[in-house]
């Protein structure tokens, strides 16, 4: 409903209603936490916490929202630091990408890296557990195709 959105909208701040969705896309909905690589995930991907072992999807998405905020916060911070000047979509995808990775700093190469040379770094960041995952190379693909819109 355009009500829905409207208030979705607000709820996401900073960041578009465009990246929480291709995030939640990604990560899909999980009410019971799971071991994900490197921590205990639950929800859309989120960090669980301490001994959290059930959220409900509102209570998912809220937390989503709050990490994905913390995410931009820091991509935009990381991209002024190194002078930078990144698109809205730039800022989203890299957003979506240090989300799940949480490597700005390495994707960039401290700063070191051209537009381009993240543009096309992008796609390398494919593996978890040392193996190349279908799902990491199509959300990859897609945070790639933003960056580059």
């Amino acid at each position: 409903s355009v009500v829905g959105e409207k208030k979705e909208s607000a709820a996401v701040g900073g960041f578009d209603g465009d990246l929480l969705k291709m995030v939640m896309q990604f990560e899909g909905f999980k009410d019971q936490a799971y071991g994900d690589y490197a921590q205990m995930s639950i929800g859309y991907g989120t960090k669980a916490s301490q001994g959290e072992t059930s959220i409900t999807e509102q209570e998912a998405e809220q937390r989503l929202v709050s990490e994905l905020k913390s995410h931009e916060d820091r991509v935009v911070k990381h991209a002024e630091k190194h002078g930078y000047k990144l698109t809205k979509n730039q800022i989203s995808a890299l957003t979506s990408f240090d989300f799940n990775t949480g490597s700005i700093a390495k994707l960039t190469a401290n700063g070191t890296r051209s537009i381009s040379e993240i543009s096309n770094m992008l796609l390398a960041y494919n593996k978890a557990g040392g193996k190349v995952l279908e799902g990491l190379k199509k959300r990859r693909q897609s945070e790639a195709d933003l960056f580059n819109k």
